[in-house]
């Protein structure tokens, strides 16, 4: 009980009248409606990263620099058109995100409460770091396709982020607090990456070239793989300071001020001091930064309720289908998806509903599997946060 006169900033309390341990029909309505609205705001989440990607992989063949006009990095045309086309889009949502922190009151006390929290010890230096990884996940991009291809890298890193989803889970590093290992919770990972991989499944079976070396390739999918586990612990980072700044604008501008922050050395080494290629003229190479400001808010929004894992299904699914649309309604030269791709969609989803499911309860109310406590009101403590 707080005292007199206090509020709290973790949400309203458990449902008047609530014994401890014996959910309410009401409570539990609510928990279901949330969960089940933030489950379609997650997938809404992932279909934009899938707009996201198409447009970065546009405007990247356009930027690739010239060798004249400066020092040309170790950087091949792939890595180095990537790498600008990153700046871009972090650039324009980072220069989005300061105006409207600066020219609202609610952005400038949001700045100043993640300001005070870091002093003070509330919020650890490294939960502010969360932009790294996205960062990272562009940087491995240019170095880890040119080796394993797209099929093989997206594989890694959708592994890599659903076993990461399920330790920072685990370890209760999201704002969502710990939840434990289930086997609803992990086969719905399997499932997950199951599902991916039978979306490339044409392109992983053409083979993995081996011609970089069998260590090179090790080390290759081995970043991958961390890349994809670093982007789990971004979603449950950026949840910690959404909610110390009381606003998950804040969390965007901090998670795009440091990603530049590394994308911006890592330019200049890779690929050097010769200048970018002129910009692209068509209006929609601008939007890429605005959708990753959207993914980064909506994110750290959702993952107070979801938790890591649910967060990281949702939007693969959401990813899959929003790819699957656009190639069908603007098909590449890749061609139209077919009954695979469809498949595998279906089978993302069922891990998705797989993991979010909650296990049928004994008649004590406790349930079988030990998984998950009882619904409470939304915005409840992380300690009594429903675990599905």
């Amino acid at each position: 009980m707080q005292p007199a006169g206090s509020t709290s900033t973790l949400g309203p309390p458990p449902h008047l009248g609530q014994a401890s341990g014996a959910p309410t029909p009401a409570a539990g309505a609510r928990h279901r409606l949330v969960l089940l609205v933030s489950l379609l705001g997650t997938v809404v989440v992932g279909m934009l990263v899938a707009v996201q990607s198409r447009v970065n992989g546009e405007v990247a063949t356009v930027l690739v620099p010239g060798v004249t006009g400066g020092w040309r990095g170790p950087g091949g045309d792939r890595v180095a058109a990537g790498l600008d086309a990153a700046v871009l889009s972090f650039g324009i949502g980072w220069v989005v995100l300061v105006v409207t922190s600066l020219l609202t009151p609610r952005g400038r006390r949001g700045l100043r409460a993640v300001l005070s929290a870091l002093r003070h010890g509330r919020l650890r230096w490294w939960q502010a770091l969360g932009g790294t990884a996205g960062a990272a996940f562009v940087a491995a991009q240019g170095i880890a396709v040119p080796v394993l291809g797209v099929a093989v890298f997206t594989v890694a890193c959708v592994a890599g982020l659903t076993v990461g989803s399920l330790l920072v889970d685990r370890l209760g590093l999201s704002p969502n607090g710990p939840r434990p290992f289930t086997v609803r919770r992990v086969v719905g990972c399997l499932l997950a990456v199951a599902g991916v991989a039978l979306s490339v499944s044409s392109s992983l079976l053409g083979g993995l070239g081996l011609a970089a070396g069998v260590l090179v390739v090790v080390l290759v999918v081995a970043l991958a793989l961390a890349v994809g586990a670093g982007t789990a612990a971004q979603q449950a980072v950026n949840g910690h300071v959404a909610i110390h700044a009381g606003s998950p604008w804040t969390a965007g501008l901090v998670n795009f001020s440091t990603g530049l922050a590394v994308l911006l050395p890592a330019r200049l080494l890779l690929v050097g001091t010769v200048p970018p290629a002129p910009l692209p003229t068509a209006w929609w190479s601008y939007l890429s930064g605005p959708i990753g400001m959207s993914f980064i808010i909506l994110a750290a929004l959702l993952v107070r309720t979801l938790g890591v894992l649910l967060l990281s299904l949702g939007n693969t699914a959401g990813q899959l289908v929003g790819s699957i649309t656009l190639d069908e309604l603007l098909p590449t030269e890749a061609g139209r998806p077919g009954v695979v791709e469809m498949l595998a969609a279906l089978l993302i989803f069922a891990a998705v509903v797989l993991a979010a499911s909650r296990p049928r309860r004994s008649r004590g109310g406790a349930p079988t599997d030990g998984s998950a406590g009882p619904p409470v009101e939304a915005g409840a403590t992380p300690a009594d946060a429903p675990r599905p």
